[in-house]
């Protein structure tokens, strides 16, 4: 049986810290486990959303890969919790300072919390393996004391859309006291390849957007901050936090240093004369803006250092054996190494298979065979999808051009008849014409003129008309009778055309 070990305390002023890693195992891992959690963990889903837990939207179980656990599922598993006032006391000892008792969680052995989980894992005897998603010395220390491996596990520094997404797998510890670079010594004469710095970062690169280029005007210097209380920074930060790394720049006394603000973090940044923001969409576009890069060890520097930025670590990290490297080809080499032996791909992580592959202890290169195949395997699946969305693209286009040349045959169609309207326009406009120009020759003719007393005896012969000759002569000579003459001439004429 699998045991997991998820921190049931608030660490980070927050309960049940780990809670989408705890949803993402149970969706993933089938079998039965025993759940080492606080009570937390189990908390009705509607109440989570009511409190605003971004790991119950429908955004997060999308993009990490899980759904939200049902009463059976549930029910497949067993839980032991931890004790609530385990955290008071060590909160005590700090004072009330909730980063300080983290602290001490992530790098200190706490007596009653090692017997607290050593009475916990002698409860069985089935026990393959803990895994857990933070550092604890009480829970290795109680699981040395059963012989049991501790798998640390964590979310690695390449990660989707950008990249194949990547997570870490170490006996030791992530973040900290890693193995990486005892590994790599271990098998460095037994790893050999030809991969260049260009050409790892373009096999782990998946985005169907090109690699943004190299700015024309660079900043001197380039700083990623981190997470305030993330413990990268608290315990494996050698003493920098943002505020110091920032001083520390400024002693270098260079005019332009572009600094990026981590999403997660809960403080925003003022610029200044120093202080320039970075508002890039990701981070590749920060980096091709920097000459160099200064970190407290954040998997930005691993983005550099891929993509040949020197760096500057501050910090404990897992790649900074690779960035020690002295020369271009060693540190190829050992970034080969650190990718393909050390950084696991992310589903994996939760797979049971590869997790007791693990446990078998393999060498680094049937670790690396194993994760060329996946990743291998991953890109098919990548160009399937690529093929499947082109041809989708492609039957669009078929489709519109379909529609194009059926409205085009509309609109040839539409120009034939507006031409033969057209014609026929023209040939009326021809017809009027004549017919104007006959009328015009008749009005103006001898006859039309020597026969208007015969039309208009016609018109006083016809049904009223001579009441109508009488209405409209009295009405001309009231023109007279009130001086309009010319308006008299023109009821005339009026009648003579009539």
């Amino acid at each position: 049986m699998i045991a997991i070990f998820l921190p049931g305390y608030e660490l980070r002023g927050q309960p049940a810290p780990c809670l989408w890693v705890f949803y993402r195992l149970l969706s993933s891992i089938k079998e039965p486990c025993l759940y080492i959690i606080g009570q937390e963990y189990l908390t009705p889903t509607e109440s989570l959303l009511a409190e605003g837990r971004y790991e119950v939207t429908k955004d997060s179980q999308t993009q990490l890969g899980y759904s939200l656990p049902t009463p059976d599922l549930l029910d497949r598993h067993h839980f032991k919790f931890l004790r609530k006032e385990l955290f008071n006391e060590l909160l005590a000892q700090n004072d009330g300072n909730v980063t300080s008792a983290f602290r001490s969680f992530l790098t200190e052995e706490i007596p009653s919390l090692s017997h607290e989980l050593w009475e916990v894992l002698s409860e069985r005897s089935d026990i393959e393996a803990i895994l857990t998603w933070t550092n604890c010395p009480s829970l290795s220390a109680a699981a040395r004391r059963r012989d049991i491996p501790v798998m640390h596990l964590e979310l690695g520094p390449l990660r989707s859309p950008v990249y194949h997404s990547t997570a870490y797998l170490d006996f030791t510890g992530v973040n900290g006291n890693t193995q990486a670079g005892t590994r790599y010594a271990e098998d460095r004469n037994a790893i050999s390849s030809d991969f260049s710095m260009e050409e790892l970062h373009r096999f782990f690169y998946i985005s169907t957007d090109p690699v943004p280029p190299k700015s024309m005007e660079l900043y001197d210097l380039g700083m990623p901050l981190q997470v305030e209380d993330d413990s990268n920074l608290i315990a494996y930060g050698n003493g920098f936090d943002n505020c110091t790394l920032l001083s520390h720049a400024k002693l270098k006394h260079l005019r332009k240093v572009l600094v990026r603000t981590h999403p997660g973090s809960q403080f925003s940044l003022k610029p200044s004369s120093f202080v320039h923001i970075d508002d890039s969409p990701n981070s590749l576009f920060f980096l091709q803006q920097c000459k160099k890069i200064l970190t407290i060890n954040s998997s930005v520097g691993l983005e550099a250092l891929l993509l040949g930025i020197p760096i500057e670590l501050k910090g404990d990290s897992s790649y900074a054996f690779v960035a020690a490297a002295e020369s271009e080809e060693e540190r190829a080499r050992r970034m080969y190494f650190y990718l393909f032996a050390y950084l696991v791909p992310f589903n994996l992580i939760t797979c049971p298979e590869y997790l007791r592959f693990r446990l078998s202890e393999p060498s680094s290169l049937k670790i690396i065979e194993y994760h060329m195949k996946y990743y291998a395997m991953q890109k098919t699946e990548i160009i399937e999808t690529q093929r499947a969305r082109i041809e989708e693209q492609q039957t669009r286009i078929e489709k519109l051009c379909s529609e194009l040349l059926s409205k085009d045959q509309t609109i040839s169609a539409f120009r034939v008849e507006i031409e033969q309207n057209q014609h026929e326009i023209r040939a009326y406009s021809e017809q009027l014409q004549l017919e104007r120009s006959r009328l015009a020759t008749l009005l103006t003719s001898r006859s039309w003129h020597l026969t208007s007393p015969l039309r208009l005896i016609r018109q006083l012969l016809a049904p009223g008309g001579i009441i109508n000759f009488r209405r409209r002569t009295y009405n001309g000579f009231r023109y007279i009778l009130r001086g309009d003459l010319k308006g008299f001439v023109n009821r005339l004429k009026a009648m003579r055309s009539d």
